[in-house]
């Protein structure tokens, strides 16, 4: 009776004599001559349940006792409210946190390579793939940019290839991609020349035109171009 009572409208409830009222209720026996308030737990619009308690029937009409038990089921509602959103915000925090390890995972053992620059070009990250095909390591990569003399840059013809023609730095300069660029970059490790073939793509803020980062892919094509130039020689 006076679940319905509170689902119909908010407020407090007052049933004055629950063993007559309340027949069916499996608690009526604990009413015993006491009277009841019951009030709905609801907080935004959500109703999160319901609040009963017994009072001595002199008791139950006071307007006074009515505020005061509206005022405690509130503070109830507001807690599970709370703890509600707590609840969906450790949910969002799992699976975010899963979907990074998904990301770090692919991140770490792509065959590509991949480097992001930051809008001044220099390079605030790199997977372990782009150390193998560089022949450096990401410590040493951090803070260079494509303008370093260190790439030792050359196009497909063997003429030197300027540093802010690279494609990180025209993506960050034109805010688009930039795709299957071929060009060679010195090896130190192994004392070559590395053929790679490169997809630039910047990166925008909401709202932004201009891109605050800028990542490449990474192709490791040394073997198939070096098989290509020497069918041509032939």
């Amino acid at each position: 009776y006076c679940v319905g009572l509170c689902l119909e409208n908010p407020g407090v409830k007052v049933i004055s004599s629950p063993r007559e009222t309340c027949g069916t209720c499996p608690n009526v026996d604990k009413y015993d001559t006491l009277s009841a308030m019951s009030v709905r737990l609801e907080h935004s619009g959500v109703i999160y349940g319901l609040l009963s308690v017994s009072v001595p029937f002199d008791l139950v009409h006071h307007e006074s006792g009515h505020s005061l038990f509206q005022e405690v089921a509130d503070d109830i509602a507001f807690a599970l409210h709370n703890l509600e959103i707590i609840k969906k915000q450790k949910i969002a925090e799992g699976k975010l946190s899963a979907s990074e390890e998904k990301y770090r995972t692919l991140f770490n053992t792509m065959t590509q390579g991949v480097v992001y620059q930051d809008a001044s070009g220099a390079i605030i990250s790199a997977n372990p793939a782009a150390e193998r095909i560089l022949g450096i390591s990401v410590d040493q990569m951090m803070g260079l940019t494509s303008m370093n003399p260190r790439w030792k840059a050359i196009k497909e013809d063997g003429s030197i290839m300027q540093g802010d023609m690279h494609p990180i730095p025209i993506a960050l300069r034109t805010g688009k991609e930039v795709s299957n660029v071929v060009h060679g970059v010195y090896h130190p490790e192994k004392d070559a020349y590395a053929w790679i073939r490169v997809n630039a793509i910047p990166l925008f803020r909401p709202g932004e035109k201009k891109p605050y980062q800028a990542y490449a892919t990474i192709e490791d094509i040394t073997l198939p171009k070096q098989a290509e130039d020497a069918l041509r020689k032939h």
